[in-house]
């Protein structure tokens, strides 16, 4: 093969080169790790503890709850479930917070994790998709309002790539072009 062939049969790969059917694999790979990173350990895209969660005393109302047979209505310095007029109390005083709403209802609290309704992380986990060549990941407008108050809350690193991860992606799809551009 001359060099011109060669140069006229590269670019007609190239052109036949669906960049999206490539990578789709590889970040399926890369989302699925990152998906366990931020939701089940808590690690953001540097590598840190996402943050802490409040520890501000506060009141609840039943529906805040995701279990509601953890929600005993009680007062700051009352348990009891009425006021004194005998009035039925509407709200749970939890004194460690938000902190303290997860754990009553048997959640990970220790360090921030983003689960709570698990909404975002089981869309995170099923909504990557082609979209013009390219792998992307598409979540409603509740999800992705969540994630920006997330990352303003708790920093611009909350959803971003680890190094590792994208070494790894970079790795996984140059040798997937290389197969690819060598058969």
């Amino acid at each position: 093969m001359t060099p011109k062939e060669f140069e006229i049969a590269l670019d007609r790969k190239i052109r036949q080169l669906n960049i999206a059917e490539l990578i789709y694999p590889v970040a399926t790979k890369v989302r699925d790790d990152m998906q366990q990173r931020i939701f089940e350990r808590g690690i953001d895209g540097s590598g840190k503890k996402i943050g802490v969660y409040s520890t501000k005393p506060a009141y609840f109302t039943r529906k805040q709850f995701k279990k509601t047979g953890a929600f005993k209505p009680r007062g700051k310095n009352s348990n009891k479930a009425t006021f004194k007029n005998k009035n039925p109390r509407k709200s749970m005083y939890i004194a460690q917070g938000y902190k303290g709403l997860k754990a009553v209802q048997g959640y990970r609290s220790d360090y921030v994790n983003f689960s709570y309704s698990n909404q975002l992380r089981n869309q995170f986990g099923t909504r990557l998709a082609t979209e013009k060549n390219l792998v992307v990941l598409k979540l409603d407008a509740i999800n992705a309002n969540k994630t920006q108050w997330m990352e303003d809350k708790y920093g611009k690193h909350s959803f971003k790539h680890t190094e590792a991860e994208k070494d790894f992606f970079a790795f996984e799809v140059t040798k997937k072009l290389i197969n690819y551009l060598g058969a």
